[in-house]
């Protein structure tokens, strides 16, 4: 059974490379395959390769100055986007680091306490406890004199922990000033510096011009179309041959 297919096969791929050979060849056997036609034939190839390596070659040029543009383009946008999400970063820090709790009812973070369900900011934030017969409450002012309190009950959490928490609140809010005035400075440095990045177009500009140079130089190039016409004349000395009008 193997011996047949690998038959089988020899011929398909002998009969492929027949009508290859025919159509590569126009006009008929003799020639396609007769040795007094053997130099019509090698003028036909040699015509037909120089237009193929001239358009290979013109594609390989420009796939890579496309390929060195991509790339100065992604590197490019990298950078920025780097930057970008640096000053981001400065500007809106998110919460930070958890430094203690009272339950579910509130929680202190580096640059913000949460009070139920809401996430206040540290900068210029106080807070007071008051005393209730079951429960002593908690209360946050915030800059613009608007307040946001929770209920502890006792039972709950001992005074002594919610005056150490507040106590924890009042000592990261005066922190937190500090770093408000620190990160005023990395901003500044940061925004300066996505300022350059997105200045610093000099590889994408250069790999733009690389582009646009080999596009002028291939409109100047006359090597295609002469290497065109030697093809048209070698298919017009076929067709004299062998009586055909039509080429491939």
């Amino acid at each position: 059974m193997d011996v047949v297919r690998y038959l089988v096969g020899g011929i398909l791929l002998a009969g492929g490379l027949l009508v290859w050979r025919l159509c590569r060849y126009p006009g008929g056997w003799k020639y396609a395959f007769g040795a007094e036609y053997a130099g019509e034939r090698a003028a036909l190839d040699r015509a037909r390769g120089k237009v193929s390596r001239l358009r290979s070659e013109a594609a390989e040029r420009r796939a890579a100055a496309e390929a060195r543009l991509r790339e100065a383009e992604s590197v490019y946008r990298r950078r920025v986007r780097a930057a970008e999400l640096r000053v981001e970063g400065i500007r809106h820090p998110g919460p930070g680091q958890l430094l203690g709790q009272l339950g579910v009812k509130a929680a202190l973070y580096e640059h913000a306490l949460v009070v139920g369900q809401e996430e206040l900011p540290l900068a210029g934030l106080t807070v007071r406890i008051e005393l209730g017969r079951v429960s002593q409450f908690l209360y946050a002012t915030l800059p613009d004199g608007s307040e946001r309190h929770v209920a502890l009950p006792f039972e709950e959490h001992t005074e002594d922990e919610v005056r150490g928490f507040a106590g924890k609140v009042t000592n990261t809010v005066a922190a937190e000033k500090t770093t408000l005035a620190d990160r005023e400075a990395q901003l500044d440095t940061a925004v300066e510096a996505l300022v350059r990045v997105k200045a610093g177009t000099d590889a994408v500009d250069t790999a733009r011009a690389d582009l646009d140079r080999l596009a002028e130089a291939e409109r100047s190039d006359f090597r295609p179309a002469s290497a065109r016409r030697e093809l048209d004349r070698a298919w017009e000395r076929w067709n004299s041959v062998t009586g055909r009008s039509s080429r491939s």
